[in-house]
């Protein structure tokens, strides 16, 4: 098995042990999931599961991130909370914006 060598101009090892590498692909998955429009209702075990790996993940990558270069892992997770509760407080009045405007229909509507 000592005869083996393994190529040191690999992508696939050099990506695999790339922590910010990792960041950014836990990141994604993160977004895939405030993107979901799955009911909570209907929410499986193996939905919950996949929810829990993905914060394991950016954990794992922002601490391997902060071994590289201190207080980088945590200030990305800073981020990406304070832009997450943005995007959700967007969706929030989008949310209001349109239950007002049924609001003001239905009431058009009862008074014909």
């Amino acid at each position: 098995m000592s005869d083996v060598k393994i190529p040191s101009g690999s992508n696939y090892l050099r990506n695999r042990s790339n922590p910010k590498r990792k960041a950014e692909e836990a990141i994604s998955a993160f977004k895939a999931l405030l993107n979901d429009k799955t009911h909570p209702e209907n929410q499986t075990t193996s939905f919950k599961n996949n929810e829990v790996k993905i914060l394991n993940d950016l954990l794992v990558a922002a601490n391997e991130m902060d071994s590289l270069n201190p207080g980088e892992g945590i200030f990305s997770l800073i981020v990406l909370c304070l832009r997450s509760s943005l995007m959700m407080k967007d969706k929030n009045l989008e949310l209001q914006v349109k239950i007002r405007d049924l609001e003001l229909q239905i009431k058009r509507l009862k008074k014909q």
